[in-house]
């Protein structure tokens, strides 16, 4: 079935284009993924079992950036509400396409309707560096919906370059002080 090439693929090409950050802890590494990987799941099950395929030449799409990755995909809420006025962890579920829902079903790639959203938010909310402004934000204007999937170890790794060139500043600083006297 071409949907799910679509949604291994889908995945394929953000494994490849996103990182895991990672701290030492007492023996052993902790990752830190930029992404948890079944919010990541779930936006895009949701994208293609959601999405309008009655658009000619309209496409779901992933775009990663520095701080954040979009998943977008023609057709908005099935309903035509607004999904950024609703209440995220109440939102009842309206198939477009109920045979995809089936089959995402059968291959235990969705488990119930009306849960992705929830999902979603405790995938971000279970990780390590995430923050209120880290929230996944979730947003249709009629025509498409959009997810924006929050880069969870992109302040961090600014933050944390920003100090080592700090830190290096200081260092060439002292040196050439030490070489000038």
């Amino acid at each position: 079935m071409i949907v799910l090439s679509l949604f291994d693929n889908a995945m394929d090409f953000v494994r490849k284009n996103s990182k895991k950050g990672w701290r030492k802890d007492k023996d052993q590494r902790i990752e830190l993924p930029d992404y948890p990987e079944r919010a990541v799941e779930e936006g895009l099950v949701n994208a293609l079992i959601h999405r309008s395929y009655l658009q000619t030449g309209a496409h779901s799409q992933i775009d990663i950036y520095d701080d954040r990755m979009v998943i977008s995909n023609p057709g908005g809420m099935y309903d035509g509400s607004e999904v950024q006025l609703l209440d995220l962890r109440h939102v009842p579920s309206k198939l477009r396409n109920p045979i995809l829902a089936d089959v995402f079903g059968r291959l235990r790639l969705m488990e119930r309707r009306g849960s992705g959203f929830k999902k979603i938010l405790d995938a971000y909310e279970s990780e390590e560096r995430y923050t209120d402004s880290l929230k996944p934000e979730f947003y249709t204007d009629g025509y498409n919906f959009f997810l924006t999937l929050w880069n969870l170890n992109y302040a961090y790794d600014k933050a944390q370059n920003k100090a080592q060139v700090k830190a290096q500043s200081a260092l060439m600083l002292s040196s050439r002080i030490e070489n000038r006297a």
